[in-house]
């Protein structure tokens, strides 16, 4: 009993298989065959929908104006170029609009078509007032499709890279916002004959994956206008792509290394000013290492007529450290010894002064006595051949000898030992002439003061230790105060500014 059910399972089930290989086959050829008739069916749709079609003519022709809406998917944004004032966008650009010449009927609710049919059909002539440069994709087809559905609504849409101009305010480099544009209007067709409109729901839809190297995207905004021109008035669109700049790598690259200067210019001051080496070779190094900051901070963007924030604060920069520099000329001018001398002389003074002995009136241990150093000043004559010699009149020997006892009597008065007279300077005898007042109105206004003590460097580089960094510090608070509450706003305040300029 098993054998013959075997076996005539064995004689069954080939017949039953090629059964339903008969059937699976007649389907596919059954389906081949709707495929090819409905596609000869909308090759027919087609040239008859193209018989008698014009592509010169805008729908509507003679009529109202066609409305085209816009909408438009951003899948990258950048570079962006401030030295050039532009920026480059990559997206899908969608076009809508309704051809009454190109309603059918039928099975088929929706044609989709390639770029081979965009030639053949009407389409409009959009074009970016504010592009420079801009390509469509061609690899490894024209990236292009068209749709037409049965009432004749169609949609185009095209894959595009645009670079279009963007006018930048770097008044706030490298804490500024911008705000790019993209312009988009009809060349050939006024206002009365094609109207563009935003698509009611998200009209710009940027992807969230977008990045840029010094940029954080803030978000995007989009507005219509009516362009007035000589020929007339066109309908207009403008996207509007907000951009804040990243201040990090400006913080690493620039205000931190300009700070650092400056702290290092500071330490001339701590340096002995008999290190004269030391302290030229250290103001000089910050001053050229500022300059060359300041050149490499400004190399990437444009030349304007207006100052920036990173101007602002580098220029600064530069003022502390050159002032750094003038700061050890000023020092080493009153470092000569002559100064030196005269500071030594005026301690002296001032400690003999303050001594009992000194206080007492007559004493004889007043060793600076004026009367003394009067009576020790010795001036000789002139014979009649050194004036011959020197070709000066006796009323010129006579004012530069009153010059110089007057520079005596001071320094004797102050309390500073007489300087030796030079014997090779003319002199008169003014033995008898101790009196300050007649001196002054013999040499008259051009008596030298002998003993000037100028400036103390000493005090000058203690105060600098404190002036300097008090004052940097103060005005670094008010810089970063002021640019950050400027650019804090956010982009419902960009959007707003933009809405009132409008």
């Amino acid at each position: 009993m098993a054998r013959f059910l075997f076996t005539l399972a064995f004689v069954i089930c080939p017949c039953v298989f090629s059964l339903f290989a008969s059937v699976i086959q007649a389907d596919e050829s059954a389906n081949e065959l709707t495929a090819s008739r409905r596609a000869e069916n909308v090759s027919a749709l087609l040239d008859g929908l193209l018989e008698g079609y014009d592509k010169r003519l805008r729908p509507n022709f003679g009529g109202p104006s066609v409305p085209v809406n816009i909408s438009m998917y951003v899948y990258s944004v950048g570079p962006v170029t401030e030295s050039q004032m532009q920026y480059t966008i990559d997206m899908y650009f969608r076009q809508q609009w309704i051809d009454e010449r190109l309603r059918f009927t039928g099975d088929v609710t929706v044609l989709s078509l390639n770029s081979e049919m965009v030639d053949r059909l009407w389409v409009p002539d959009t074009y970016f007032v504010n592009e420079k440069s801009a390509k469509f994709h061609t690899i490894l087809y024209k990236n292009t499709l068209i749709r037409i559905e049965q009432n004749g609504n169609i949609l185009y849409s095209t894959r595009l890279t645009v670079t279009a101009s963007c006018y930048m305010d770097l008044a706030f480099f490298p804490m500024d916002k911008q705000r790019c544009s993209l312009t988009m209007e009809s060349y050939a067709y006024s206002d009365n004959q094609v109207h563009y409109y935003w698509i009611p729901s998200g009209p710009i839809y940027v992807d969230e994956a977008v990045t840029l190297p010094q940029f954080q995207f803030l978000g995007s905004s989009q507005r219509a206008n009516t362009a007035q021109y000589y020929v007339g008035n066109y309908s207009q669109l403008i996207a509007d792509f907000y951009l804040g700049r990243e201040i990090s790598y400006y913080l690493i690259n620039v205000y931190l290394p300009a700070t650092l200067i400056v702290i290092v210019s500071w330490v001339s001051f701590w340096i002995p000013r008999s290190s004269t080496p030391a302290r030229t070779a250290l103001g000089i190094t910050t001053v050229l290492t500022m300059t060359t900051l300041i050149g490499n901070a400004g190399s990437s963007l444009p030349k304007l007529s207006y100052i920036k924030a990173i101007d602002l604060y580098l220029e600064m920069c530069y003022f502390f450290v050159f002032a750094a520099l003038l700061e050890f000329a000023l020092v080493s001018y009153y470092e000569k010894p002559s100064f030196k001398e005269a500071r030594q002389r005026m301690k002296e003074r001032a400690e003999n002064g303050n001594s009992p002995a000194s206080k007492s009136s007559g004493s004889p241990s007043s060793v600076y006595s004026v009367d003394k150093r009067r009576d020790e000043i010795e001036i000789t004559f002139v014979n009649e051949n050194a004036l011959k010699e020197a070709n000066l009149s006796r009323a010129e020997m006579i004012n530069r000898g009153g010059a110089r006892r007057c520079s005596y009597i001071r320094a004797a008065e102050r309390g500073s030992p007489p300087a030796k007279p030079s014997s090779k300077s003319p002199s008169t005898p003014w033995r008898d002439q101790h009196d300050m007042t007649k001196c002054e109105e013999m040499c008259g206004p051009n008596c030298a003061d002998f003993g000037e003590v100028g400036i103390d460097p000493g005090k000058v580089d203690m105060n600098s230790r404190r002036f300097f960094p008090l004052v940097f510090v103060l005005l670094k608070i008010i810089y970063w105060a002021y640019y950050v509450t400027v650019t804090s706003g956010g982009l419902e305040d960009l959007i707003a500014e933009v809405e009132q300029s409008s």
